[in-house]
């Protein structure tokens, strides 16, 4: 802790997400579903928590930033792929 009585201190902190002219209706779901994933790690990272709920919530977070920045799906991708990895 970061506090003289070691005891923890809530440190708030400020999210401003500023979305450009360019943002259309789908992105932004998109957009708040990964920081609601995110968000959802970090409350399950409290003191006393399963440890696989952080793992879930990380998981699912990387798997739309992926979607939402590579061309293809992961799913799509793994579908292409799996018969080259067989061969």
């Amino acid at each position: 802790p970061c506090s003289k009585s070691d005891q923890p201190v809530s440190h708030p902190i400020i999210q401003d997400i500023i979305y450009g002219p360019e943002a259309t209706g789908s992105l932004c779901p998109t957009i708040f579903s990964i920081l609601s994933d995110i968000q959802s790690a970090i409350e399950a990272a409290e003191d006393k928590k399963p440890r696989s709920g952080i793992r879930e919530h990380l998981l699912r977070a990387i798997l739309l930033l992926n979607d939402a920045i590579m061309p293809t799906a992961v799913d799509a991708y793994i579908a292409a792929e799996v018969p080259n990895l067989l061969a």
